[in-house]
């Protein structure tokens, strides 16, 4: 058995880009990792969104359940 080890990337390169975003699933690609660990939530449409909790307070400062929103409401979130 080959012992080597894998890594991921913990919702992307989040130390260098903002958190399961497509930046920081480009950079680590780049950095040639394994795999890329991501979460995902659906919005009240029913619709996948890619973020880590189940509220948006931590990443925008707006407390809001992903669950309640739509998509459409969720991406003007910063």
């Amino acid at each position: 058995m080959h012992n080597s080890i894998r890594y991921f990337a913990h919702r992307g390169v989040s130390s260098k880009a903002p958190e399961n975003t497509m930046p920081a699933f480009e950079l680590a690609v780049q950095h040639g990792v394994y795999g890329i660990e991501l979460d995902v939530h659906l919005t009240r449409d029913g619709r996948l969104a890619v973020i880590h909790d189940e509220t948006t307070r931590r990443t925008t400062g707006q407390n809001h359940l992903v669950g309640e929103l739509i998509a459409q409401d969720l991406k003007k979130l910063d």
